[in-house]
C-alpha cells in the first residue's frame, strides 16, 4: 500500500434499504479505478449484502472488509418507548430525528463496526442477528412476581419497583430504576437451582441473561435457557471448583462519599441547643401555663465506627421501643459483655446511666432487660432501624458508611440473634424479611457470604413467618461450597429447571449498569451484550448520530467521556477509533474541538471517513431520487427528508486528505 493511498470504511450500498444507492459491481470497479487497495461495507443495520460483496471483491483482487452501521438501542433493545438525553428543545425537529438528541426520535444511536478475522465476522452476523430478531420481535426477559430485589433502602418484590428506586447492580453500586415493564408471558420457564442447602429456584424467562462465571474463571451473561448446571463429566468429583457454571453475587462498593458520622437532628423531632454539643429541648403547650420548654440530651454528632455499628446490630437484633420512649435491650444474664457494652454506649450518647433488670419472680427465667427512658434515643432508633421485631431493617446509609461500621453493625445482630450450628457456621433467624435479605447483602461485602435464605414455615398461628440464613462468624472459615474475589461471591448452579407457566412476568431498566441484583446478578443490557461478542470486531463512535457525539452535541461532555470509556474497555484500546467526518455539515463541525478534546483525553486514535452512499459524485440526484421513494415524498417538497451539505460518494485519496488537511 503506498503512503497516499486511502482505504473507504463507512460505505453504504444498495442493501442500506432506500438510503444506499452503491451497487457491488460500480463500487469496487471506482475503488480498483481510485488505486485503493481494499474497501469496507458497513450497512444500516444489517448485513445481507455480506456474500455478494466478498465474491466481488474475490473478482477484483480488493480486499473486503465487511462491516456494518449499527443501530444502537439507547437503553435496551427491549426497550420500546423513545429516549432522549436532552431537554425537549434540543431535539431535532426533522423527519427522520437527526440531528439533535437520540436519532430515529429516541429510537437508537449508531456505530461503525468492522469484522478484524473471521472471529469478529462471525460476531457480527450474531449481534445483526439478535438485534432483528430481538429488535422486531418482542422476547420479554422478566421475572416472576414476588422475586425480590435488592434496593438501597432494603428489599422489594419486582412488581413493586418504581422508577427512582436505586436499586443494586452487577458493579456492586446502586442505580435508580427508569423504567419498569410488565408483560404476559406463556410458555416455559426456566429455573435456576442452586447447589449445597440453598432451596430456592429462582425463576425467569428463558431469554433472560444472568451474570455466570465459567469454570476458567472468566465472566459473561449468558441467557437462563443456556446456563450449564452440574458438574462437568460425570460429576464424581466434588471439589468446589469442580462445576459447569456460577451464579454471580456483588459484593457492594459504594462509589459515593464515605459517610463518617450523622447529625443525629434530622431523625429526631425535637430541636438542638445551639453552641451545645448534646442539648435538645422541646416546646410543649400547658393548659394555663402557656408554653414550657422541656430538655433532653442526646449526642448532636455521632461517629459511624465499630462501637455504633455494634451498639445498632445489637438493636436491631434484641431492642424493642416501648411507649416512645423506652428503649430496652433483652440479652441473657450471661451474656455480660454485651451487658456492659450496651450500658456504656447508652452512658456515652445519652448521659443517662442503663438500668438492668431481671425477673427475680420467676426463678427459672434468665433474661434481663437493659434500659433507658430517652424519647430522643428512642427516636433516633426507630428512625435508623425501625421497631417490632417485623419491621426491623439496617440504616438506608449502611453501605455508604466506613468498614468498621458495617463490620460492628453485622457483628452485633450475630451476638445478638446468632446462634452456632457448627464451629464454622452461625444461623439467624429473623422474622423482619427486609432485614434477612439487607444482612445476606452485607454478609457477601464482608465475609464473602453467598447465605443460603430459607422461609421457615410458622410452627402456630400464633407465631410469625421467620426468615433463617447461615453466615461464617469469621472472613476465613475452614470450608467453602462458594468461590469468591474482591467483587462477586459465587454459587454453583446445581441445575437449571422447566416449567409451563401463564401470567405476568416483571423487568426493570436500570440507568448506567443496567442490571440488577435478585438471588444474583441478572440484566437486560444491550452494551454488555455487545460486550459478549466484541471479540474480533473494530469499532468507532460512528456517524454525527452516534452516542458519543449525541451527548457532545446535548452538551454532556462528561456522559460523552463514559461511553467512550466504556466501548474502549469493551473493544480494548486498540480496536476502538474515533471516527471524524466533513461533509459542510454543522452537526460535524460543532462538536469536532470536542471530539479532538477527548479522544486526546482517552487516548484514542482518529478515523478520519466519508459516509459515502453512492459511487461516483455525479450520482446525487439518483440517489436523491432514491430518497424520496423512501419516504414517500415529492423530489419539489421542501420538508422532506434529504441530505444536507456534499461528497456523499468514493472520493479520492486526494480529497480526503484535502479535507482533513489540519489534523
Amino acid at each position: 500500500m503506498s503512503d497516499d493511498s486511502f482505504v473507504h470504511l463507512h460505505v453504504h450500498s444498495e442493501y442500506s434499504m432506500l438510503d444506499g444507492a452503491a451497487k457491488m459491481a460500480p463500487l469496487f470497479a471506482e475503488a480498483q479505478r481510485l488505486g485503493m487497495p481494499a474497501v469496507g461495507l458497513t450497512d444500516h443495520g444489517n448485513m445481507y449484502g455480506a456474500d455478494e460483496f466478498y465474491r466481488q471483491a474475490e473478482k477484483t483482487g480488493i480486499k473486503p472488509i465487511i462491516g456494518i452501521e449499527a443501530y444502537i438501542a439507547p437503553a435496551s433493545r427491549f426497550h420500546k418507548k423513545p429516549v432522549f438525553w436532552g431537554q425537549a428543545s434540543q431535539r431535532s425537529s426533522d423527519e427522520s430525528g437527526e440531528g439533535g438528541d437520540v436519532s430515529g426520535a429516541g429510537a437508537y444511536t449508531h456505530m461503525t463496526m468492522l469484522a478484524a478475522n473471521t472471529i469478529g465476522l462471525r460476531n457480527l452476523f450474531k449481534l445483526s442477528s439478535l438485534a432483528s430478531i430481538d429488535g422486531y420481535y418482542r422476547k420479554p426477559r422478566c421475572l416472576l412476581p414476588g422475586q425480590e430485589i435488592m434496593t438501597r433502602g432494603g428489599m422489594k418484590r419486582i412488581e413493586d419497583i418504581r422508577v427512582g428506586d436505586k436499586v443494586l447492580t452487577h458493579r456492586g453500586r446502586f442505580r435508580p430504576v427508569v423504567e419498569v415493564m410488565r408483560n404476559a408471558h406463556r410458555g416455559d420457564i426456566y429455573g435456576i437451582k442452586l447447589s449445597g442447602r440453598y432451596s430456592r429456584i429462582t425463576w425467569m424467562t428463558g431469554e433472560h441473561p444472568v451474570l455466570i462465571r465459567h469454570r476458567d474463571g472468566t465472566r459473561s451473561w449468558v441467557e437462563a435457557k443456556e446456563i450449564a448446571g452440574g458438574r462437568p463429566g460425570t460429576g464424581t468429583r466434588q471439589e468446589a471448583t469442580y462445576w459447569n457454571s456460577w451464579v454471580c453475587l456483588p459484593r457492594v462498593r459504594s462509589d459515593t462519599a464515605t459517610v463518617t458520622s450523622i447529625g443525629t437532628a434530622r431523625y429526631v423531632d425535637w430541636t438542638p441547643v445551639a453552641a451545645s454539643g448534646d442539648g435538645y429541648f422541646q416546646v410543649s403547650q400547658r393548659t394555663g401555663m402557656g408554653p414550657t420548654k422541656h430538655y433532653a440530651a442526646l449526642a448532636h454528632t455521632i461517629d459511624l465506627d465499630f462501637d455504633f455499628g455494634f451498639f445498632l446490630g445489637l438493636y436491631v437484633a434484641e431492642g424493642s421501643i416501648d411507649r416512645g420512649h423506652t428503649v430496652s435491650w433483652h440479652l441473657h444474664e450471661e451474656e455480660r459483655d454485651l451487658i456492659a457494652i450496651c450500658s456504656k454506649m447508652i452512658e456515652k450518647y445519652t448521659g443517662k446511666e442503663a438500668v438492668v433488670r431481671g425477673r427475680p419472680d420467676r426463678p427459672d427465667y434468665h433474661g434481663v432487660a437493659v434500659s433507658v427512658s430517652s424519647t430522643l434515643l428512642a427516636q433516633l432508633l426507630n428512625s435508623l432501624c425501625g421497631k417490632g421485631a417485623n419491621n426491623k431493617a439496617l440504616p438506608q446509609f449502611v453501605f455508604e458508611a466506613p468498614e468498621s461500621f458495617m463490620e460492628g453493625l453485622f457483628q452485633g445482630v450475630l451476638a445478638g440473634d446468632g446462634s452456632k450450628t457448627r464451629h464454622d457456621v452461625v444461623s439467624i433467624e429473623q422474622t423482619s424479611e427486609q432485614l434477612h435479605w439487607q444482612l445476606r447483602t452485607l454478609g457477601a461485602r464482608l465475609r464473602a457470604d453467598f447465605a443460603a435464605t430459607y422461609r421457615q414455615p410458622p410452627v402456630s398461628d400464633e407465631h410469625a413467618q421467620t426468615y433463617r440464613a447461615n453466615y461464617s462468624p469469621s472472613t476465613e472459615p475452614t470450608y467453602r461450597r462458594t468461590l469468591s474475589d474482591e467483587d462477586y461471591v459465587y454459587k454453583p448452579v446445581l441445575d437449571v429447571m422447566t416449567e409451563a407457566y401463564d401470567g405476568d412476568v416483571y423487568n426493570i431498566e436500570v440507568a448506567d449498569d443496567h442490571s440488577y441484583v435478585t438471588d444474583f446478578a441478572v440484566h437486560n443490557c444491550d452494551r454488555e451484550l455487545i460486550a459478549e461478542n466484541a471479540e474480533g470486531i473494530i469499532a468507532t463512535t460512528g456517524c454525527p448520530s452516534g452516542e458519543v457525539q449525541t451527548r457532545l452535541r446535548l452538551g454532556q461532555y462528561e456522559e460523552a467521556v463514559k461511553a467512550a470509556g466504556a466501548y474502549q474497555d469493551i473493544f480494548g484500546r486498540e480496536n476502538y477509533f474515533l471516527e471524524l467526518m466533513d461533509h459542510g455539515l454543522d452537526i460535524e463541525s460543532d462538536v469536532r474541538q470536542d471530539l479532538l478534546r477527548l479522544a486526546k483525553q482517552l487516548d484514542i486514535p482518529l478515523l478520519a471517513t466519508n459516509d459515502s452512499h453512492y459511487v461516483t459524485e455525479d450520482q446525487f440526484d439518483a440517489h436523491d431520487n432514491l430518497l424520496c421513494i423512501g419516504v414517500g415524498k415529492n423530489k419539489d417538497d421542501p420538508n422532506r427528508f434529504k441530505f444536507n451539505g456534499s461528497g456523499y460518494y468514493l472520493k479520492t485519496s486526494e480529497e480526503m486528505r484535502e479535507l482533513f488537511r489540519e489534523l
